[in-house]
């Protein structure tokens, strides 16, 4: 399809040339621009700080009310620390209490279990017999 447009090579590779060296010299103009921000100590990313403003405080805070304010804080972290020591003991107490109790159900539904297999012994063993003499006598599968 390409080779069908008829294409002057001379056009072409000048046209090329052109783009080319416009292209470089858009380039090392934008080097230079900020090479010179970087000698001047200013980049495009920079941002410029605010004047500093000061103003006087509305009330001083003293040394001591630091020191009450420190213990204050000391003090609740404390306590918060053993309330979350407490209950992390509540909940490893009712974890293994909890799992006592299903390991206890677990053994009785065991004992019923092979109490129940226990009573029907035979019949539960001949049961897969039964249920294919049924099947045969009433003509669902054939006799093999």
């Amino acid at each position: 399809m390409i080779a069908e447009i008829p294409i002057n090579p001379v056009e072409f590779f000048s046209f090329l040339g052109c783009t080319l060296f416009g292209l470089g010299a858009y380039a090392l103009l934008t080097r230079i621009q900020v090479d010179r921000r970087k000698l001047a100590g200013d980049t495009m990313a920079q941002i410029k700080p605010s004047p500093l403003i000061v103003k006087p405080a509305d009330r001083f805070v003293l040394k001591e009310e630091c020191e009450r304010t420190m213990e204050c804080l000391t003090l609740r972290v404390a306590l918060m620390e053993a309330r979350f020591t407490e209950i992390q003991e509540v909940m490893k107490k009712d974890s293994n209490r909890l799992s006592k109790e299903g390991e206890e159900r677990s053994r009785r539904l065991h004992e019923r279990i092979e109490a129940v297999s226990q009573s029907l012994g035979h019949d539960i063993q001949s049961l897969p017999e039964r249920v294919i003499g049924i099947l045969r006598t009433t003509g669902a599968i054939g006799k093999s």
